[in-house]
């Protein structure tokens, strides 16, 4: 899914590469393109771990580590939405991951990179 946020080309841009890379792909639309399936996986390790964490069987170290091996950046990015150490840790600890892209007093939602602009990008 799209950032909801996102308009004019850097929706369309965003979009594009959604499609390209399959990670719109489900069950139903999926044909012989398994990718889901290893996302869907993801998503429900990292809700597990979700708790784990919050319970204090599983720390910011071990996500990275994980993400870092394993990928899935974007799902833990979602999963953890409510953690902000966790998501900052995400963003600092992955090159060519910009904070300056989130909003550290919004719980590092993502930010419009140029208001009332064209994506230059």
């Amino acid at each position: 899914m799209v950032n909801p946020m996102l308009q004019g080309i850097s929706r369309l841009r965003a979009e594009n590469l959604l499609n390209l890379v399959g990670l719109n792909k489900t069950p139903q639309n999926s044909g012989t393109d398994k990718r889901w399936l290893r996302r869907s996986e993801d998503w429900k390790y990292a809700e597990k771990k979700l708790k784990d964490y919050q319970a204090g069987r599983f720390a910011i170290d071990d996500i990275i580590e994980y993400v870092k091996a394993r990928g899935g950046w974007s799902i833990w990015f979602t999963v953890f939405d409510n953690e902000d150490a966790v998501r900052e840790r995400l963003i600092r600890d992955f090159p060519g991951t910009s904070v300056k892209c989130f909003d550290a007093a919004n719980h590092y939602q993502p930010i419009e990179r140029n208001p009332g602009q064209a994506d230059p990008v």
